[in-house]
């Protein structure tokens, strides 16, 4: 849970008003300047996620950085590209995404010696960089690391943001998408892609080897003992316990059965606009739920959202620009 500036009356200034849908008074407005929030499609989808209930609820300007297919070290260099932006008063809310996605920098030259154009997006619009053909991408899949390579770059990513964001000096907490050790890379053939991560429930038994393998590495070791997990709003309970782990995606495959929440499951399997509201509420803001209007609206688009189908294709990856928002199909 994120524990927020407090008044000088002793109670948090995102104050319990809005939590029961009612509108905040100045009196209680937060000292935030900006809350900017990063993640991939867990953070920003086609219907409203947790960051869009987050300024629904906060009195601050809330500024959705995520994108689909994000990597951590995509959320790590947009953050370094923001950090003269980026003050002391504001706040910084991660979900960090999978293991699987490395990402490398590309230029003209490469892509040419690899003949392998089509694999980006078009005009060459890459990630962290204004420049054509010059930027940040998902590894292609006839270059991809190790799974090793995956998930220590992954924990390395998360230790890297800290100190950055330590330098600047902002609030900031983080919270995964799902336990990092799940090995979630897609299938891919020639011409197709099938993600999987959403068929990862408990930890299978090559998983939980090839953890205990990489957590015998000192470096490893040494690494998640650095990283400060009291910034986590769901800390493992014991770093070095890969099934100690979890994130929204273990939320909602804990809730989903119950009624109120099947009636809202989507054939998508991102988290629906439910989830993601009780995930902010429970999870992220560490208030108690109540039926407000809020609460209501994210019940109401939920069930709306259920006769809209979802497609999405690589090239869908790249924002236009980082005002672009992804079609308009729910609205």
């Amino acid at each position: 849970m994120i524990t927020w500036p407090v008044s000088s009356g002793g109670e948090h200034r995102l104050d319990k008003a809005r939590v029961d849908g009612s509108k905040p008074s100045p009196a209680t407005k937060r000292q935030f300047i900006m809350i900017y929030t990063l993640g991939c499609s867990f953070t920003k989808w086609y219907w409203h996620t947790w960051s869009d209930w987050l300024s629904e609820y906060s009195t601050d300007t809330v500024i959705n950085l995520a994108w689909p297919g994000r990597s951590n070290q995509t959320q790590y260099w947009e953050l370094l590209s923001r950090s003269k932006d980026i003050t002391q008063d504001d706040t910084v809310i991660i979900m960090l995404s999978g293991s699987n996605r490395v990402t490398t920098w590309y230029d003209q030259d490469w892509i040419d010696q690899h003949d392998c154009e089509g694999f980006f997006p078009a005009a060459g619009r890459l990630e962290c960089s204004p420049v054509p053909w010059r930027g940040l991408y998902r590894t292609h899949p006839d270059h991809e690391t190790s799974l090793t390579h995956m998930i220590v770059d992954n924990f390395s990513t998360i230790y890297q943001i800290q100190h950055l964001l330590n330098q600047i000096g902002c609030r900031y907490h983080m919270v995964f998408w799902q336990n990092p050790w799940f090995d979630v890379r897609p299938a891919v053939t020639n011409d197709s892609w099938r993600y999987r991560w959403d068929s990862c429930h408990q930890l299978s038994s090559s998983e939980l080897h090839t953890a205990s393998e990489i957590l015998k590495i000192p470096a490893v070791s040494n690494l998640l003992s650095l990283v400060d997990w009291n910034r986590f709003c769901m800390p493992p309970k014991d770093p070095q316990d890969p099934q100690s782990y979890q994130g929204l995606w273990e939320y909602k495959t804990a809730r989903q059965c119950t009624q109120e929440y099947l009636e809202c499951v989507h054939s998508d399997p991102h988290p629906d606009a439910l989830i993601q509201h009780d995930f902010l509420v429970e999870i992220i803001l560490g208030q108690s739920l109540q039926n407000n209007s809020i609460r209501a609206r994210a019940r109401d688009l939920a069930l709306l959202c259920l006769s809209h189908d979802v497609k999405m294709s690589y090239q869908d990856l790249i924002p236009i620009s980082a005002q672009n928002t992804l079609r308009k199909v729910y609205e």
